[in-house]
């Protein structure tokens, strides 16, 4: 029979199956916490933040593969690099507005689109 030992959900060999469980929803509440805020800024946002998450990683994994950098694709940093590209989506100008402009206004706001992203992958590349 396994006990109680105030420290852990049962002493023995479940304890140990209980900690790997624990350490496994505290990552999984890193990865679902932003998730969720951005689901709250809506489906775009979330969309966004998986392209620019795969985008990162695989650019990350073709430099590595290439040997322009040393560095390993982390899919952390990468999923950090995604959420806060979703975060800002709501500050790029949309597709039914861009689609209303003229010529000159669409490459106005195209340009501004492109500068709020770069912008955005810069600083959380950094």
């Amino acid at each position: 029979m396994q006990r109680f030992d105030g420290k852990h959900a049962f002493a023995g060999k479940g304890g140990a199956k209980a900690d790997t469980a624990l350490a496994n929803m505290k990552t999984g509440a890193i990865y679902a916490a932003p998730a969720g805020v951005l689901g709250l800024i809506g489906p775009e946002a979330v969309t966004a933040a998986a392209i620019a998450t795969a985008f990162d990683y695989e650019g990350d994994a073709v430099s590595y593969a290439m040997g322009l950098s040393k560095d390993k694709p982390n899919f952390t940093k990468s999923y950090a690099t995604g959420v806060i590209s979703g975060m800002f989506y709501p500050f790029a100008i949309g597709d039914a507005t861009i689609s209303g402009l003229t010529t000159a206004g669409k490459l106005a706001a195209n340009t501004y689109n492109a500068g709020v992203s770069g912008v955005v992958t810069f600083g959380a590349a950094q």
